[in-house]
């Protein structure tokens, strides 16, 4: 009886296993496919995200560029600069003055403008303490000389800022005669990653489509964080 009792056991638990088996792996197909699925979903909608962050960040700073070109297009600017350029250093003092009362207001990200000769010496600014600074070996102004607007440069205090250059040029000429430079903090990118800058335009759905946790950050090409992280304290350039 117990021998037949115990081939009934083992034929039962045979059936079951065999009935089993095909849920198991039907259950097991099924998830690693949905997981499959779940990432590629998840990684889409970042790459998503990603593409709509870096838009604002291309954005920010196409209306930069904008503004530099819109200065540097004044024909006040332009004869003043080239005043200067050609050696009549009494244009220092008007030139500043009127960047400092009709340009400076136009755009608070800017924290100054400076006129800077061919030669990498600054002209006239709205901050007097940056006159006569020679800026030649700064990258910001190589990169200008070679065509390239927008660069990173080191704060004095310790800051990054954003150097957005544009060409004046000589009224009667038609030649370049000094460089406009306006100079940005880079944490008003980071306020476009963020969303502050939406919001402060007045953007009813800045915080939408993000999750509280998520952060996109901007990274210069030595791999070092330039934006502030809720994550990590002060991580700009030591993270």
């Amino acid at each position: 009886m117990k021998l037949t009792d115990a081939s009934i056991l083992h034929k039962a638990l045979l059936a079951v296993a065999v009935m089993l088996l095909p849920v198991i792996i039907t259950f097991t197909v099924t998830y690693v496919k949905s997981s499959r699925h779940i990432k590629r979903f998840a990684v889409d909608d970042l790459t998503v995200m990603a593409e709509a962050f870096e838009g604002q960040v291309y954005q920010f700073l196409e209306m930069s560029r904008r503004r530099a070109r819109d200065f540097s297009s004044d024909r006040n600017i332009g004869d003043m600069a080239s005043r200067l350029a050609s050696g009549d250093g009494s244009a220092a003092g008007p030139l500043a003055r009127y960047l400092t009362e009709n340009k400076l207001p136009l755009e608070k990200n800017i924290i100054r403008i400076c006129v800077i000769s061919l030669d990498g010496v600054v002209l006239a600014s709205t901050d007097a303490s940056h006159v006569g600074v020679d800026v030649s070996g700064e990258q910001y102004f190589q990169r200008a000389a070679a065509g390239v607007d927008v660069a990173e440069t080191p704060a004095s205090d310790g800051r990054t800022e954003i150097a957005v250059t544009s060409d004046i040029l000589d009224p009667s000429t038609g030649s370049v005669a000094a460089r406009l430079v306006n100079l940005i903090d880079l944490a008003d990118v980071g306020d476009a990653l963020s969303g502050n800058y939406n919001r402060a335009l007045g953007a009813i759905s800045w915080s939408k489509g993000k999750r509280k946790s998520m952060e996109a950050y901007l990274v210069n090409r030595d791999g070092l964080m330039l934006t502030e992280s809720l994550f990590v304290k002060d991580a700009p350039f030591k993270q």
